[in-house]
C-alpha cells in the first residue's frame, strides 16, 4: 500500500458522511450565539460548489460588505466541518479579516491551514 493520499483514498471512502441534521443543528446553534459584527464567515454555494466566504466592510463610501476571502469544496460536509471550526473562533475573525484585506487571500488560507493542523496535532499528541 503506497504512503500518502493515494493509499488513504480507499479508506476515506469507507467513512460515512456525518449526520446532516445534527450538523445543521450544531451550526445554527453556533450562528445564533455569534456576536453582531461587521466581519462574518458564511456558507454559500458558488457555481454549484459548497463554499465558505469571509465578508467584511467594502472599500466604498456607502456602508456595504464584500467578499475578502473564499474557499470551495467538493462536498458540503467538508465545508461544514471547517465552517463549524471557524464558528468556534469568533474572537479571531477581525484579525483574519485584516490578513485577507491587507496581505492577500492566500495568506489567510495559509494561516488558517497552519492553525487547523496545529490544533489537530496538539489534540492527537503529535
Amino acid at each position: 500500500m503506497p504512503i500518502g493520499p493515494s493509499g488513504l483514498h480507499p479508506f476515506a471512502q469507507l467513512r460515512p458522511e456525518p449526520d446532516r441534521v445534527a450538523m445543521e443543528a450544531a451550526i445554527r446553534k453556533a450562528e445564533v450565539a455569534l456576536p453582531k459584527d461587521t466581519v462574518r464567515f458564511m456558507r454559500k454555494d458558488t457555481s454549484g460548489r459548497p463554499t465558505i466566504v469571509l465578508l467584511g466592510a467594502a472599500n466604498a463610501r456607502l456602508p456595504m460588505a464584500e467578499t475578502h476571502w473564499s474557499i470551495s469544496f467538493k462536498r458540503a460536509h467538508h465545508r461544514d466541518h471547517l465552517y463549524a471550526w471557524l464558528l468556534a473562533q469568533p474572537d479571531w475573525w477581525q484579525g483574519w479579516y485584516r490578513i485577507a484585506r491587507e496581505q492577500r487571500a492566500g495568506a489567510l488560507t495559509e494561516h488558517l491551514l497552519t492553525l487547523f493542523i496545529g490544533q489537530d496535532c496538539e489534540e492527537q499528541g503529535i
